[in-house]
């Protein structure tokens, strides 16, 4: 299996809250441009040269770029790369598990492994994240975990879905 070098791993776009909120990506599938907004991109899934952008809406749309040149497109702070196959958007992660299996969870049945190299950045990342843009979001996907044991649809941000 390859290595990956820590600087093909690292997300591009530095930008403030209000940047990301208004930002897109512009992609070329289906014979036509999409314009989809940062806000809507839950992960980005790779296969080899290609990838799959899945949306909020639980949708997707084929890429046309591998994840490293997303990775370069992307913004930091709010996507992240931790393992070689995915790009998550850090707004639609509500935990993440520890042990010999680290994965962040964005949903009961939706776990993204963490590479081993990776997990110190995932927490450091994650934890940032959610102090400086996701307070009040958090503390629901908490209360609704622990005390009602299910995870609420909600994107952990400001605007609401």
């Amino acid at each position: 299996m390859a290595k990956y070098s820590k600087q093909q791993w690292k997300m591009g776009l530095k930008m403030s809250e209000e940047q990301y909120l208004d930002g897109y990506l512009l992609v070329w599938a289906y014979g036509r441009w999409h314009t989809i907004p940062f806000i809507h991109i839950r992960y980005i899934q790779g296969n080899s040269n290609a990838s799959i952008i899945h949306l909020r809406n639980n949708t997707h749309i084929p890429g046309s770029y591998c994840l490293s040149q997303y990775s370069k497109l992307l913004p930091a702070g709010f996507f992240g790369r931790y393992y070689k196959y995915h790009i998550i958007n850090l707004a639609y992660i509500c935990d993440f598990t520890k042990g010999s299996n680290w994965a962040a969870i964005m949903s009961p049945s939706e776990f993204f492994p963490i590479n081993s190299e990776s997990q110190k950045a995932f927490r450091r990342d994650f934890y940032k994240h959610a102090k400086k843009h996701c307070f009040f979001c958090s503390l629901r996907c908490f209360i609704y975990k622990h005390f009602l044991g299910k995870f609420p649809l909600c994107l952990k941000s400001k605007n609401s879905i």
